[in-house]
């Protein structure tokens, strides 16, 4: 049955319902019910009813449409086919070239003559939220009919639709990926209207610290910068009026929009205004790549560790510290509470193929972008708790890019370390850190220090920050990247002249330490640029590529895969919770290679085998040489 529905609003747990319900079958016939003619139990029994007869659900967004049934009538849909999933895996790659909306599928895979008006289309949609509307709508029948019309127009194309892309995923041999998204899907929506409870007051608490902190910091920034002054007149003014400013932020981080209640003073949080005081202090400021001059995050820190002696690293350190802050308030502060429903519960919503690796992203909030942290003052994920009477589990796929990584490459550096439980990091940091310190060294897990040229530096430390090089490999990554990682240690040790060099030989020797890994990155960009298309992994997720890929081509297999194996790994385990039902388990997030669980207390030892065990089995599927690992941990708030 094609199925769709209207709503008065994107978001059920938020006081959102459903006002027509659409459907059409294979004989071309349309049906539109309007809610308020029936009673939540008769439409419970209805969908109830349609599932129990394997109805399969065909629909644009259908995971929109399973969370309204699933939060209204307590019904989880499961035979579902959903359009714009389908359009995503065939034209995976392209997604810069082509649309996912209703209206462009249809074109692009039925032909042009299924047009519908936009304009209207977006009329219509908005009159389902437009309260003065809908309050009335019994008083202005044509109003009415239309928006009827309108919901069966919604559906009249998606069983051809649907039987046109089924004979293309068939073609292409992408009907196993597509069945492991659409057995994930109802998973997927059964997270996103359980939600997670969150510690409401005790996150406010601490969002009011983090104001005073600003104020603090504020404070610390004005003295700095008169004193870097030292008596020159600037346009502006300092000491009070910029204090509960708010900043924007553009997706790498970057400042870009200010509002403030008095311009006149000097305002941290405007980029043209640091710009400028930055010249009042003598100084010439950072450029980006195009040449232009920026006081953006990346720009400023390398800037410190190109310039570590200059007069200005102390303003540089505290404005660091005050756009972290002040991040953290206008993103994690009251924006973001009252996005709680009325139990204190966060609900996200999870994308499955707008990534072209397949990889999970999520949004409104993005629950995977929340920060981590040792410091306490810093740390949100701790106000994210399990309800009296349960546990959280928390389990991680761990090191599942260095397992597909060393499996796929058979490196045997790698391979050895995940079989011995040989230090790959420190045996690899050590390479790398022996050329810059311009000494043989050995890196390792330990808190002991060292001293270079009159720097002291942990060997933790060091072996910590070079991970992000080890991954930056999997993506072929060369030079360019080896320097923006280990900038600070480069700059702080040699010429500028010379920077580049060791950052080529740091690249060249890590190669060199794992040779077959890095001809196997070779020969994916070969193929990738060659052919055109890559396939991630046994389940046959296909990505288109531009002729001018590189790292991207290199990594497309051991994010795929990763990403599928963690899509297996959430149908078993709601697979589990549902067969285990005195354990009352439930699935709560997805974080990247890390899920959260629910179970009741009693349970939470016996549960947390089991995670893990599934989680390791969901990764060791597309292994052979090796076993997938994972690593548990038992809290009553969100920790690993």
């Amino acid at each position: 049955m094609g199925f769709d529905l209207e709503t008065t609003g994107f978001l059920p747990w938020m006081g959102a319902e459903i006002d027509l319900i659409a459907l059409s079958n294979e004989e071309g016939e349309k049906y539109v019910l309007e809610t308020r003619e029936y009673s939540d139990g008769d439409l419970e029994d209805f969908f109830w009813g349609l599932s129990l007869q394997n109805v399969k659900f065909i629909g644009q967004n259908i995971k929109f449409d399973c969370n309204f049934i699933l939060y209204h009538y307590g019904v989880l849909l499961r035979n579902i086919f959903c359009t714009q999933i389908a359009a995503q895996i065939i034209d995976n790659g392209r997604q810069s070239e082509v649309r996912f909306d209703l209206i462009s599928i249809l074109q692009r895979y039925l032909g042009p003559a299924y047009a519908i008006d936009k304009e209207e289309k977006k009329t219509l949609q908005k009159s389902f939220s437009n309260k003065i509307v809908q309050d009335n709508i019994s008083l202005i029948p044509s109003v009415r009919k239309r928006q009827i019309e309108y919901a069966a127009e919604d559906v009249t194309h998606l069983i051809a639709l649907y039987h046109k892309q089924q004979e293309l995923l068939e073609k292409y041999s992408l009907t196993t990926i597509a069945r492991l998204e659409y057995k994930v899907l109802p998973v997927l929506s059964k997270m996103e209207v359980q939600g997670i409870l969150i510690d409401r007051i005790e996150w406010k608490n601490l969002v009011k610290h983090w104001e005073g902190e600003l104020v603090e910091i504020e404070k610390k920034l004005d003295e700095e910068s008169l004193k870097l002054l030292d008596g020159k007149r600037t346009e502006f003014k300092f000491g009070k009026g910029r204090h509960g400013q708010t900043i924007s932020y553009d997706l790498f981080g970057n400042a870009t929009a200010v509002s403030s209640a008095s311009e006149q003073y000097l305002n941290y949080g405007s980029p043209d205004q640091i710009l400028s005081i930055w010249r009042a202090f003598g100084e010439t400021p950072p450029k980006d790549g195009e040449g232009e001059f920026t006081v953006g995050e990346d720009a400023v820190e390398t800037y410190l560790t190109e310039t570590p002696n200059t007069r200005l690293a102390n303003f540089i350190e505290l404005l660091l510290q005050y756009r972290e802050l002040n991040k953290l308030v206008s993103t994690y502060g009251d924006s973001f509470l009252a996005l709680l429903d009325k139990d204190s519960r966060i609900h996200t919503s999870y994308t499955q193929t707008r990534t072209e690796t397949g990889r999970l992203s999520s949004k409104e909030p993005n629950l995977q972008n929340i920060p981590a942290s040792k410091n306490p003052l810093r740390d949100v994920r701790k106000f994210f708790i399990a309800r009296p009477g349960y546990k959280l589990i928390t389990c991680d796929m761990s090191g599942a890019e260095v397992a597909i990584a060393a499996d796929y490459s058979k490196e045997p550096l790698l391979l050895e370390a995940l079989k011995s439980g040989a230090d790959m990091h420190s045996q690899l940091a050590s390479v790398s850190f022996s050329i810059i310190f311009k000494q043989q060294l050995e890196i390792k897990k330990s808190k002991e220090t060292i001293t270079i040229d009159g720097y002291t530096y942990v060997l933790n430390d060091l072996r910590d920050e070079h991970k992000s090089v080890v991954f930056a490999k999997f993506y072929k990554a060369g030079a360019k990247r080896v320097y923006q990682v280990l900038a600070k240690y480069i700059n702080r040790h040699h010429k500028p002249e010379a920077r580049m060099d060791i950052a080529g030989a740091i690249s060249k020797a890590l190669d060199d330490r794992m040779p077959r890994l890095s001809a196997y990155l070779s020969g994916l960009i070969e193929e990738a640029q060659t052919t055109g298309v890559l396939t991630s992994d046994k389940l046959g997720r296909t990505r288109f590529f531009r002729p001018t890929v590189y790292g991207e081509a290199a990594n497309y297999p051991i994010q795929g895969t990763n990403a599928n194996a963690l899509k297996i790994a959430l149908i078993k385990l709601e697979e589990y919770f549902r067969n285990t039902p005195e354990i009352d388990g439930k699935l709560l997030m997805n974080i990247h290679d890390e899920v959260v669980v629910e179970v009741l207390e009693e349970y939470a030892e016996q549960a947390s085998l089991k995670v893990k065990e599934i989680m390791s089995d969901a990764l060791s599927y597309f292994l052979t040489d090796i076993k997938g690992g994972a690593s548990v941990s038992i809290s009553q708030h969100w920790k690993k």
